[in-house]
């Protein structure tokens, strides 16, 4: 639960600089990885 919390509390810091550069196709993956997971958890926190 811990991990799940700290993904919420932290996902400003992500999107801007990973978007607005070119992105290699691991990191992409990866941000789409953590960007659902903390969907998922914030869904789960309403």
């Amino acid at each position: 639960m811990d991990r799940m919390e700290i993904q919420v509390e932290h996902p400003p810091y992500l999107p801007l600089p990973i978007i607005s550069s070119p992105t290699p196709p691991h990191l992409h993956a990866a941000h789409k990885y953590v960007q659902s997971t903390v969907d998922t958890a914030s869904r789960g926190l309403k």
